[in-house]
């Protein structure tokens, strides 16, 4: 007997109408009460950031415009441009931008190679995998400017524990806190505490990795070499792209270590935009310059921000 397939009770779904009198919901009422909820949740973040981001910004574009001392600073003049003007014709404010810039290109790239060896080295390490990282992050676990003071005490000539070995082979801490390698050294410093936020990064990228593809490009042949520059870099990029971004704007705009290291000394060797940006407002009580070297800074960082912000997004958007 051949099996009957058309409609019968138990195959028909049933369909339940509404009462008469009762009209039908539109299909996307229930899309669009979701949509509303969901901006209805955001509002407060909105407001918070407009409180703590926008206000203060668009105050410091105010202030930045008139000239403003901390010693009386109800009374503004308006003196448009020249605060910006001195600015950038001030030897000391273009030295701190030079040297921020070279502080950030190098600590971010020794950071960069530093964390993607050892996330490299790591994700073929199993055995005491978990220890041995829970012992590297422990450096960026430490406030910067703590991490600064501990090193200023290591290297003090009295009780500093570096200062006691390294005289075991007769090398003296004025030569490292000296004119001619205090730089290497605040960089090394912040190589030390920071290598760990970049590694994290990229072991995480590197362990999102399917092994499916590190087998079958090893079952081709794939040497480690080919196997990092053809299948492991182009899978971790984003999270390198996010870990460059992180590190090279806050090595930029880098304040706390260095500020109680080396207080911007000797002269003005290790100042960067932020220890002179404080020293203007604070030492020199002059609000409106402060206010006009950060929107300075601002202007500075916003077009890196807004490209990779782009090239972000745009890898992170589904081809078809």
């Amino acid at each position: 007997m051949g099996t009957s397939i058309g409609p019968t009770p138990e195959n028909v779904e049933r369909v339940v109408l509404p009462p008469p009198g009762v009209a039908l919901s539109p299909v996307g009422s229930a899309s669009a009460r979701r949509v509303r909820t969901g901006y209805l949740l955001l509002t407060p973040l909105v407001l918070l950031m407009v409180v703590l981001s926008l206000f203060p910004a668009l105050y410091a574009y105010y202030m930045s415009v008139n000239h403003v001392l901390l010693s009386n600073i109800d009374q503004r003049r308006f003196v448009g441009l020249d605060n910006y003007a001195s600015l950038l014709t001030d030897p000391a404010f273009l030295q701190s931008l030079v040297f921020s810039v070279i502080f950030a290109l190098v600590t971010t790239t020794v950071e960069f190679v530093l964390g993607l060896g050892l996330a490299l080295l790591f994700n073929v390490i199993h055995r005491g995998r978990g220890i041995a990282i829970s012992l590297l992050l422990l450096p960026m676990m430490v406030a910067p400017a703590l991490f600064g003071i501990m090193y200023r005490l290591m290297l003090n000539d009295f009780i500093g524990v570096l200062t006691y070995y390294l005289g075991l082979f007769n090398i003296s801490t004025d030569t490292l806190v000296g004119t001619n390698l205090i730089v290497p050294v605040v960089m090394a410093i912040d190589i030390l505490q920071w290598t760990p936020f970049v590694f994290i990064i990229l072991f995480t990228a590197l362990q999102a990795v399917p092994s499916e593809i590190i087998e079958a490009a090893r079952a081709d042949g794939a040497g480690p070499w080919k196997l990092l520059r053809h299948i492991l870099f182009p899978f971790i990029v984003p999270a390198v792209v996010v870990a460059l971004l992180i590190r090279g704007v806050d090595a930029f705009k880098a304040f706390d270590m260095i500020y109680v290291f080396t207080g911007g000394g000797p002269g003005q060797l290790t100042t960067t935009a932020s220890i002179y940006i404080y020293k203007i407002a604070f030492d020199s009580s002059d609000v409106g310059r402060a206010n006009a070297a950060s929107v300075i800074l601002l202007l500075l960082l916003t077009p890196v921000l807004v490209v990779t912000m782009k090239y972000i997004l745009r890898s992170e958007t589904p081809t078809t």
